[in-house]
């Protein structure tokens, strides 16, 4: 079990170095959410990414699991500058995540999201604490060719 709690580790170092660059001003999250994210797990070769789509989809792929969900964001921050999140999976071809593990049987989910000042990175959290979190997600810019 070193594997599991040496990544648990890294991600909350990088939570806590992350939180503390952060900016809770109020941001156009409808605009910002847009596009693709990813996040690569520390001492992997695997990675997450999720595209976020205008219309309210949203696409994730995290090893050889693939969603299709439903989300909904809200327009402010709380208080302590958390964004809600509320996913419904719509699809789930049953594969595994990053860390091996099947999609519970679950089809509703709620996470909190904290911004970088540059809008360019995210955290992802259960509850409305950086040791709670995973990422940093980083915005996957187009590159022209």
């Amino acid at each position: 079990m070193t594997g599991p709690l040496f990544i648990s580790t890294l991600l909350l170092y990088s939570a806590v170095s992350y939180a503390e660059q952060q900016e809770t001003t109020s941001k156009n999250i409808e605009n910002i959410i847009l596009g693709e994210w990813e996040a690569h797990i520390s001492g992997t070769k695997c990675y997450e990414r999720h595209n976020f789509k205008p219309d309210g989809i949203l696409y994730s792929h995290a090893s050889e699991q693939v969603l299709t969900s439903k989300y909904n964001i809200t327009s402010t921050p709380s208080p302590s500058g958390f964004y809600t999140l509320e996913e419904h999976i719509l699809t789930d071809n049953g594969g595994t995540d990053c860390l091996g593990m099947p999609m519970p049987d679950m089809s509703d989910y709620t996470f909190h999201l904290v911004f970088s000042s540059s809008g360019n990175e995210l955290l992802m959290c259960l509850e409305e604490k950086y040791d709670s979190c995973i990422g940093p997600y980083t915005r996957v810019l187009n590159r022209e060719k």
